[in-house]
């Protein structure tokens, strides 16, 4: 599927995504050129959410056993928000330049799996990203009540 001309395409747009993050974070001018220095993985990504879910479910409904069909559907709806959020408290803790080494090794699957989600893009889609970046922050600005900072410190995106 990887190969498919359309999902390269979409690959590219993802890492023209996290190349434009990338360089917001680290504090650069949000040029073409800049953003294209920028690493096209990025620890937050949700490729990255998605894998260490996968492992925390697997870990926490281990200590469940096989109960019956209907009361693991219960059991599986009533823990699933604890396990989202305890995965994005991991993902959120790996992206942090002074976090503990154990969670940048719990990130570093899906690190790997991002050089299969991301591709290198052309100019016109680091363009795409940067102007979708710029329109995201500009409507952020426009309802400063509203908005929650949470700052987020440089982060080692390299795979």
């Amino acid at each position: 599927i990887a190969q498919m001309e359309d999902i390269k395409r979409v690959f590219a747009y993802h890492g023209a995504e996290h190349k434009s993050i990338n360089c917001y974070e680290s504090g650069d001018e949000l040029t073409v050129e800049n953003v294209a220095k920028h690493s096209r993985i990025h620890a937050r990504c949700g490729t990255n959410f998605m894998l260490i879910v996968l492992f925390t479910s697997v870990f926490v409904f281990s200590f469940f056993g096989r109960p019956p069909f209907l009361q693991r559907i219960l059991i599986h709806l009533a823990i699933m928000p604890i396990v989202a959020g305890l995965s994005y408290e991991l993902i959120r803790k790996a992206g942090q330049e002074d976090c503990h080494p154990i969670f940048k090794w719990l990130a570093k699957p899906g690190m790997f799996l991002q050089n299969l989600t991301t591709r290198e893009p052309d100019e016109e889609m680091l363009e795409v990203a940067i102007r979708a970046l710029q329109t995201v922050l500009h409507k952020d600005s426009e309802h400063p009540e509203q908005k929650k900072i949470v700052q987020f410190p440089k982060a080692d995106t390299t795979a």
